[in-house]
């Protein structure tokens, strides 16, 4: 359908040509919707190849008592040949009892082959003997179980998985994604093979998401030598940013504060301010920008001491859970891109209050602040759960009251705010942007996706 008229309760005067809203002619077609009009979702910070891989692997989420989970561990070793097990999304703070299996624990249950959990935050491992030789042989160092950060941040590009692996994770994840009413997302890959398989997908016309794809720090000469610049790319995959971690996540104790943990832990950022300043100034001139992870406050802070006023491209920050006053008052004066996810304050405030002391929990994705501050946000998943509405109903139902958006503005930061993030117009119902919509109806007080436009063509 070439060109057509847009009538819903909410809507009367928006038309569509050529995949573009376009002012209407009054000689189109009308296609009539009962569901409310809404442009399609823009996931900002997730991990969809990865996601769409991990579905191959057992999933220990959901599971919530402890003897449970070393039950199903176990049963699906012994019934599953494989050199080697990977079990994802492990959450020991839904158990009844909150604590991580350790080495000898897992060599109970298995003990020549490797045995890796991974939790669902993605920067903790537990392994089992065999899991710590694997690990050694190949050159990775790790002392002991739990392995923080390195192993298992990268723990799928360990293991042989090829290009055509990868296509068939990112066909999968994406129709999930598209069920969702998502249409574009800031995408992060950890090897070139990923970026291999979105080109591949792109050529063969069977990409149906627009991505703009982020590469981890290890892929910095790689980008260099492509000639790769921030926003270039073709009609779907746009090259996105170099993405370096700052801190780790507050489910491994590793996010950094000035401020103990309540085990007694402290946790440091992983850079000097020098050496995060060299990082950014060498990859600005480049033309690529630079994504930093930070959830911490001390790493929120050095990101933002960090970058100089004079860069041609804003740099991210990725979660900027628990800035300061100082820090929430620098991102405004450097104009920093910044991409929250709503959806963890909806999953695990419970498990931040066992973690964090009561005065850094006031400081918890300050929402609101930075909202009315007007601070260049955007919404992501991060792929937990990939799925927006979910996340809204986190900002909108923010465990701390000041902090909480309304339905109208969270709906904003997940489709409008998206274009300064990824680079694809798109996000409001307006002549010159893609025609990238939902009609999103409502059952039992539910709000879903009924169906999905992406420039103009409908995907469900």
């Amino acid at each position: 359908m070439n060109a057509f008229k847009i009538r819903a309760p909410n809507i009367d005067n928006i038309c569509v040509r050529d995949g573009i809203f376009t002012k209407c002619t009054g000689k189109e077609n009308i296609v009539e919707f009962k569901a409310k009009i809404i442009p399609a979702f823009s996931d900002t910070h997730t991990h969809l190849s990865e996601y769409g891989l991990s579905l191959s692997f057992p999933q220990i989420s959901g599971i919530n008592r402890r003897a449970d989970v070393a039950d199903f561990v176990n049963a699906f070793i012994q019934k599953t040949q494989r050199e080697f097990y990977i079990f994802t999304d492990f959450d020991e703070s839904e158990w009844d009892k909150k604590k991580w299996f350790t080495r000898e624990e897992l060599d109970k249950i298995e003990s020549d082959r490797p045995v890796i959990l991974r939790r669902v935050c993605g920067h903790v491992a537990l392994l089992n003997s065999a899991a710590i030789d694997y690990f050694r042989k190949k050159g990775i160092e790790t002392s002991d179980s739990p392995a923080y950060e390195t192993i298992p941040l990268n723990i799928l590009s360990y293991f042989n998985f090829k290009i055509e692996d990868y296509k068939d994770a990112i066909l999968k994840a994406q129709k999930l994604y598209l069920s969702l009413g998502v249409s574009s997302i800031c995408e992060f890959a950890k090897s070139q093979t990923v970026f291999e398989a979105y080109k591949s997908l792109e050529q063969e016309g069977k990409l149906k998401l627009k991505v703009f794809i982020s590469f981890y720090y290890n892929n910095f000469e790689l980008m260099q030598q492509a000639g790769m610049k921030t926003y270039e790319g073709g009609e779907k995959v746009h090259i996105g940013a170099l993405k370096l971690f700052l801190d780790g996540s507050i489910g491994a104790e590793t996010a950094a504060f000035n401020e103990h943990y309540k085990s007694g832990k402290i946790a440091h950022t992983f850079y000097t301010q020098n050496e995060l300043a060299s990082i950014i100034k060498e990859a600005d001139a480049q033309g690529i920008q630079l994504a930093m992870h930070a959830i911490g406050t001390s790493a929120i802070k050095l990101a933002l001491s960090s970058i100089p006023l004079n860069l041609n491209i804003p740099p991210r920050i990725e979660h900027f859970e628990f800035p300061d006053h100082e820090s929430i008052k620098m991102a405004g004066e450097k104009s920093v891109l910044i991409s929250m996810q709503p959806n963890f304050v909806r999953r695990w405030f419970s498990m931040y209050k066992s973690r964090l002391s009561s005065d850094v929990l006031k400081r918890c994705n300050p929402f609101r602040t930075l909202f009315d501050r007007g601070l260049k946000l955007s919404f992501g998943s991060d792929a937990m759960p990939p799925g927006p509405l979910y996340g809204i109903k986190g900002a909108t139902n923010h465990p701390l009251d000041k902090e909480r958006l309304t339905e109208k503005e969270a709906l904003k930061l997940y489709t409008e705010a998206g274009e300064h993030f990824t680079g694809f117009k798109t996000g409001k119902l307006a002549p010159g942007y893609s025609a990238d919509f939902i009609a999103l109806a409502e059952f039992n007080g539910s709000k879903y996706p009924k169906s999905l436009f992406i420039d103009g063509q409908k995907i469900f």
